[in-house]
């Protein structure tokens, strides 16, 4: 987990600034949204088997005497598999800090909330076909994109690098 070390360092760094600004802030949520991302995602990986067991629990009594305390007895039933899925699909994840301020600057005229919401919408496909047509027929002409730029070039990759993974 090379990112957990990134994210100490960055924020022994973000420590030792006297005047920190709302970027510096910005720049430490998003290596945290990252990370987290990336917790999520092993959890994901992981299946639970778990034993549930269910103890029954006396009614409360309508007056106030006192209550014999029942022993707990497991069920002696199977064992309950769970399965936990907590898989969210999320680009940002396949974004490093320096991309995304890259991205919103070069591709997205500076507009924060637009590239938000690019993010959002390109969550929200479930194959690299439509979010390719998407982006080309709502970001690429919109904003002027030059397909040749090194900045268009990896923000596709990106999002290539992002369906390969779903």
């Amino acid at each position: 987990m090379k990112r957990v070390q990134t994210l100490l360092k960055k924020l022994e760094e973000l420590a030792e600034i006297e005047n920190k600004t709302a970027l510096d802030i910005d720049l430490m949520l998003d290596y945290t949204r990252v990370l987290y991302a990336d917790l999520l995602e092993t959890k994901s990986r992981i299946n639970f088997n778990n034993n549930i067991q269910v103890q029954n629990i006396p009614e409360s009594p309508k007056t106030h005497n006192k209550v014999e305390e029942q022993p707990f007895e497991p069920d002696k039933t199977e064992p309950i598999t769970l399965y936990v899925s907590t898989s969210v699909k999320d680009i940002r994840s396949h974004i490093g800090i320096n991309d995304k301020y890259l991205f919103i600057e070069e591709l997205f005229a500076n507009n924060k909330p637009e590239y938000d919401n690019a993010v959002k919408t390109l969550n929200s496909f479930d194959n690299i076909v439509d979010a390719k047509k998407w982006i080309d027929l709502e970001l690429s002409s919109k904003y002027k994109w030059n397909k040749d730029s090194e900045t268009t070039i990896a923000f596709y990759d990106t999002v290539k690098s992002f369906f390969s993974d779903i």
